[in-house]
């Protein structure tokens, strides 16, 4: 009778059993990777994308809190037009603010300014998320007849919605004659902003402006 060894190899089934451990091990690793890798992933996203966010909001804090009311400009130099859009509102707003531009023999004198019409809109393709548009043009001037100076402050916007608010009620549409007295402007804006979120529900961020051109200061003549 013939007697098998097996020393120093391994069977059919061991060597088996050994590859579909291997390849169950494999699976684990790849899965533990890609789901790092995309945790990672969403954390620079959202790293990258709220600084922009916030640095959008500054500059339309920045602009709102310097609008002037222009008579005899059309519209008066404020226009606010509010559509509605898959998540969040279409705001398109437009305005005159003052910008100071010393020259060089007078750095320091913020005197010296300009007027500069702005607008802000948001431009988004069919399914895509859209772009926070800023435009900027000079009132007066060579520059004024130039096209405006577009650019985009902030990416993967997917609402962007301007209320402006005189006394007690918030309006999202908002025209005043160009022969408009100083009661008739804005006391305060809000700005909101929804960020893409891939079908993600996420808050949006938003900030309240005070419009100084808004008040009305009265001085009681003894």
């Amino acid at each position: 009778m013939r007697s098998r060894s097996f020393a120093g190899g391994f069977t059919l089934i061991e060597l088996l059993l050994a590859v579909g451990i291997a390849a169950t091990v494999l699976a684990l690793t790849f899965s533990l990777y890609f789901a790092a890798r995309r945790t990672a992933d969403e954390q620079t996203r959202r790293r990258d994308g709220m600084p922009a966010l916030h640095l959008a909001l500054d500059q339309l804090v920045r602009d709102l809190t310097s609008l002037q009311p222009v008579p005899g400009h059309e519209t008066g130099g404020l226009n606010l037009i509010t559509e509605p859009g898959l998540r969040g509102s279409h705001s398109e707003l437009t305005f005159i603010r003052s910008r100071p531009v010393p020259p060089a023999a007078f750095a320091n004198d913020l005197r010296w300014a300009e007027l500069v019409e702005i607008r802000y809109t948001l431009e988004a393709a069919a399914g895509q998320p859209g772009r926070l548009v800023r435009a900027e043009r000079p009132l007066l001037g060579p520059g004024s007849l130039d096209d405006p100076v577009a650019t985009t402050i902030a990416s993967g916007i997917d609402g962007f919605q301007v209320e402006l608010r005189r006394d007690v009620e918030w309006q999202d549409q908002w025209s005043v004659e160009s022969d408009a007295e100083l009661d008739q402007w804005p006391q305060a804006a809000r700005v909101t902003l929804w960020p893409d979120q891939g079908g993600r529900d996420r808050q949006p961020r938003s900030v309240d402006v005070l419009i100084p051109t808004g008040w009305l200061i009265e001085r009681s003549v003894p």
